[in-house]
């Protein structure tokens, strides 16, 4: 593990490097032991592909000594994927929902459906329509705002020639 030499179960030493087999497979097993804590952390993050690459460069590990975290692997995979499909059909769900309160002009309700989707989850897609929503509001403020102002002065303007 040191030099890259296999080290028969039965030898303690490394006949290339001298290194101690006890003490490099404790080693390789802390190892093993903080990719699967960072992988965890990943998951949490909603960091999917790189949690699941963690995992499965430690489902690769063959070495019969190392194989102390198998068990965790397959099932951390199976559990990651269905979490990553959940995710993405909430995303998914709450994208088209924003589409339609956008096409039925409620530019609040469309905005508050793509950010109920967690960061990770959105898509460069979201965010560039969150972006024209918010546009699109402001927008909407500005003419609601020359609406009333030229209401209020035709109001004014009725007022003046009705005198």
């Amino acid at each position: 593990m040191k030099c890259s030499q296999d080290i028969p179960i039965w030898e303690q030493v490394c006949g290339s490097c001298g290194g101690k087999q006890p003490e490099l497979i404790a080693a390789e097993r802390a190892r093993i032991d903080a990719r699967r804590e960072q992988a965890e952390a990943l998951a949490g993050q909603m960091a999917f592909d790189r949690a699941l690459s963690l995992a499965s460069e430690i489902a690769a590990i063959t070495d019969v000594r190392l194989l102390h975290q198998k068990p965790w692997t397959e099932s951390f995979a199976r559990e990651t994927t269905v979490e990553y499909q959940r995710q993405t059909t909430h995303a998914l769900t709450h994208f088209n929902a924003a589409r339609k309160h956008r096409a039925a002009f409620d530019y609040k309700s469309a905005i508050h459906a793509v950010e109920s989707i967690p960061e990770p989850m959105r898509s460069p897609e979201m965010t560039a329509f969150v972006t024209s929503v918010v546009k699109d509001r402001q927008e909407l403020k500005k003419l609601l705002q020359v609406i009333g102002d030229r209401l209020q002065q035709k109001s004014l303007e009725d007022r003046k020639s009705t005198r």
